[in-house]
């Protein structure tokens, strides 16, 4: 082989390797791409991601929610629900309490200084009842030894009452009875007399009634006086036989007779039941306290057994027994009977024609 040949062969060989080294170039380049893609991906993964789990999301968590728990929520638990417990709870909680506290209304309410015999008026069914006010006090009950008349029952002792109450300024009148039971049991017919002929039950029932069907000012109820309260009212302050003295006949009450035995009779019995108003009234104007019908009590009867020394607070009678009290004389019993600290006693399904009731309006007790 020539020199020229062999030169020829050597320079193919050597493009035959350029162009190998040339074609494997790519392939080396595209390892390279996918070796620095790598890098990058990773550093995507362990830095974009990271920056959003653990910038981002935590100071969503870690700052913003928590400034909406501390902030916000506690902004509306401080601020708003103290407010409402503070303001609005604590407004209808002062409202709400004064009106328990207090629920009667003005013109009934009682305050210290209400003068004794203070009129108060209500109107039930067309009817107008007339109440005198009889404030809290104390007074001696039942009658001293020397006066004439009285029975073992009325032993004197101190009573205290500590409240005040309304009394009406009669007795039930037939009208009214009429207009609440839809019936009229008296013997002596006339609106203006009292009722009569009904037992203590019956009383009861018209008292029920009365307070059912929402009559009585607020806070305030109907019942029977208690044989103290009816003392109370019917003294008036007085401390005689009488509300009016120590004597009486047919000139200042509807009773039979006169007392005591040797004063003057003036006018003649009237030998019935009359109007409730004839007669004039007690000094806090309550009329009929003495004579023309027995008043029903709400107290069952007892014997006074008291040390003179001991103060009875608001008294109700005697836990047992079957009879129940009654106050003030009659049109048909003698005058001694129509006093003050005069007591008589029936079974409560008693009836007759001089037996009646005079309510009083008490607060509701709780």
């Amino acid at each position: 082989m020539s020199r020229s040949t062999t030169q020829l062969a050597d320079l193919f060989f050597l493009s035959l390797l350029i162009l190998a080294l040339g074609a494997g170039a790519p392939v080396f380049a595209q390892d390279s791409c996918q070796e620095t893609q790598e890098p990058e991906a990773v550093a995507v993964a362990d830095e974009e991601p990271s920056a959003v789990t653990d910038e981002e999301p935590s100071a969503v968590t870690d700052e913003e929610t928590v400034a909406v728990t501390d902030e916000e929520t506690v902004a509306v638990t401080d601020e708003e629900t103290v407010a409402v417990t503070d303001e609005e709870t604590a407004t209808v909680t002062d409202e709400e309490s004064s009106v328990e506290t207090s629920p009667i209304p003005f013109d009934w309410i009682e305050f210290a200084n209400r003068e004794a015999g203070t009129l108060n008026t209500l109107t039930i069914k067309e009817i107008e009842y007339r109440f005198r006010w009889c404030p809290a006090g104390e007074f001696m009950m039942g009658s001293p030894t020397y006066e004439e008349g009285r029975n073992n029952d009325e032993q004197q002792h101190k009573v205290r009452l500590t409240n005040g109450f309304w009394i009406m300024e009669t007795e039930v009148t037939q009208e009214m009875w009429e207009s609440v039971m839809d019936d009229n049991p008296s013997f002596f017919k006339d609106p203006h007399f009292p009722v009569e002929r009904v037992s203590w039950h019956d009383c009861q029932k018209f008292i029920m009634r009365l307070n059912a069907e929402g009559h009585p000012p607020f806070g305030l109820v109907f019942a029977l006086p208690t044989e103290a309260q009816w003392e109370y009212a019917c003294r008036a302050g007085t401390t005689s036989a009488f509300s009016f003295g120590d004597t009486i006949d047919g000139a200042q009450s509807n009773v039979m007779g006169f007392y005591p035995k040797d004063a003057p009779k003036t006018e003649r019995d009237l030998g019935q039941t009359s109007d409730v108003k004839k007669y004039p009234p007690n000094p806090w104007g309550l009329y009929d306290m003495h004579g023309n019908v027995w008043e029903w009590c709400h107290d069952r009867y007892g014997s006074f057994k008291f040390d003179e020394d001991v103060v009875l607070a608001d008294p109700e009678g005697a836990f047992l027994g079957e009879k129940r009290v009654l106050r003030g004389g009659a049109w048909n019993y003698g005058a001694e009977s129509s006093r003050s600290a005069a007591r008589e006693a029936r079974h409560p399904e008693s009836i007759w024609h001089c037996l009646s009731l005079r309510c009083v309006l008490v607060p509701l007790k709780k």
